[in-house]
């Protein structure tokens, strides 16, 4: 049910980082939108049970590149956001969605594997039982040496861009969840899509409420959609909760605005 999912989701916001179930918070989110998190739930450990078992972080890399390519979840680039109940169920994957189900299958087999803030692509990397490392895209399975991100790095943002330890920092799971919803909202505002992107912002701040920019964004996508109480609601949430005035002032000026329309 999606009241149901909804306070799970609620729930996260007060919880320790290392207590967060990365793939059950995966399926609270995809249930929002509606699906079966059960069936889904049952999907995962399957996948889990059935990788390929491995001890060296190479091996483990090569698992999991292979449960992803036989299961249909490298990315596609016209994934539509379904979410992470319906990529199990067959729709296409985005790279964070495979970023997710690559993760929790390697936690639920016990192998450390961690999300990179890299940016440039949904980068993993897994430990093996030897204290080796290895690196892959999520999307595609690729393993990935310093030379491969530095390259992707620079498509991304430009050839002026060098790779620095900050790119290979890993992400809090709280912030996997943040990223995974922040690249649906941006690929459902490049649609058109206003509406959808505000329902992905909403999810997050329902995990992730002290995230203060979030509001604002929430504050005017409602302003564009010409719901003003919701947007001075938002607005004011993110006045409550940034501490610097500068950044206030702008918001502030627009909240007197809004107000007198009321």
């Amino acid at each position: 049910m999606r009241s149901d999912a909804r306070g799970f989701l609620a729930g996260l916001a007060v919880a320790a980082d290392a207590d967060i179930d990365l793939g059950e918070a995966a399926l609270a989110l995809a249930a929002l939108s509606g699906g079966d998190r059960e069936e889904a739930r049952q999907r995962l450990i399957a996948l889990a049970a059935a990788t390929d078992p491995a001890a060296s972080a190479d091996e483990r890399a090569d698992s999991l590149a292979l449960m992803l390519s036989r299961n249909g979840f490298f990315a596609d680039d016209e994934a539509e956001d379904a979410g992470l109940i319906a990529v199990l169920a067959g729709s296409p994957a985005s790279g964070e969605t495979s970023a997710v189900i690559a993760i929790s299958v390697a936690r639920a087999r016990g192998w450390p594997c961690e999300m990179l803030t890299f940016s440039a692509a949904a980068v993993l990397r897994v430990g093996g039982d030897d204290g080796g490392r290895a690196v892959i895209e999520a999307g595609s399975g690729l393993r990935l040496d310093a030379p491969d991100l530095r390259a992707l790095l620079k498509a991304a943002k430009g050839l002026a861009a060098e790779l620095s330890p900050a790119d290979l920092t890993p992400l809090p799971t709280r912030d996997i969840l943040i990223r995974m919803q922040n690249a649906a909202k941006l690929r459902r505002l490049r649609r058109g899509d206003v509406g959808g992107a505000l329902a992905a912002v909403e999810a997050t701040l329902l995990f992730a409420p002290g995230a203060a920019g979030l509001w604002r964004e929430a504050g005017l996508m409602h302003l564009k959609l010409e719901n003003v109480p919701a947007a001075v609601a938002s607005l004011e949430q993110f006045v409550a909760r940034t501490p610097a005035q500068q950044a206030r002032r702008p918001t502030e000026a627009l909240l007197v605005q809004l107000k007198s329309r009321l």
